[in-house]
């Protein structure tokens, strides 16, 4: 195992220790782990714990104690403002590595997200798949999210974001290509980035 590869096998042990461990501050059946890109998401009872991954990512830097705390903050301070029911608090794990604890005194080992856990049959991506998600809810989401954009202040803009920005949008591309399967599914995704390279060129000053 290389230097780079040791903080996410601590991180996986941790959550391993974690799904073992019966000292719950709540009942904790019904115990299932889910996992992201980034992230580690315990689902305990009727709650969730939701750890970052010790990564750093074009796009993202969560390689520290400090920073994963950091952004589990502001995830917390960003997502109650449309689902406070949902979010609840940063809490901190303690004890050690083959025993951790949910909040308690000593050292912390990592930081978690916690949150109130709902059902995921609910989840858009769910209703999708099962042909139930509707025009309707889906023009509501566009229009809340757009409400919630429209009521933040603008930032000043930072050196090169407009390069920053197109190349993390073209990067999807290469990731959609490494998956087609096909000439035909190589073919649509080389006619999308064409698209999309006119588009941004008929809009660099509404991007701007």
């Amino acid at each position: 195992m290389n230097d780079d590869q040791a903080p996410l096998a601590r991180h996986q042990a941790l959550v391993q220790a974690l799904l073992r461990q019966t000292r719950w501050p709540h009942e904790a059946s019904d115990m299932q782990l889910m996992s992201t890109h980034v992230s580690s998401i315990l689902l305990v009872g009727q709650y969730a714990y939701k750890l970052k991954k010790p990564l750093k990512l074009p796009f993202l830097d969560f390689s520290t104690l400090a920073q994963r705390q950091v952004s589990c903050e502001a995830e917390l301070a960003i997502n109650r403002r449309t689902a406070p029911e949902i979010y609840l608090e940063v809490i901190a794990i303690t004890g050690s590595p083959d025993a951790p604890e949910i909040g308690g005194n000593g050292p912390v080992l990592d930081w978690a997200v916690h949150m109130r856990r709902f059902d995921q049959q609910a989840l858009y991506s769910s209703l999708a798949q099962r042909r139930l998600l509707t025009a309707t809810q889906v023009d509501s989401l566009a229009d809340t999210i757009s409400r919630l954009h429209l009521d933040q202040p603008a930032l000043a803009p930072a050196p090169d974001h407009l390069q920053q920005t197109r190349q993390w949008m073209l990067g999807n591309f290469d990731e959609l290509q490494a998956m087609a399967a096909n000439a035909p599914e190589r073919q649509a995704v080389t006619q999308l980035r064409d698209w999309f390279m006119g588009q941004w060129q008929r809009h660099q000053n509404l991007m701007d």
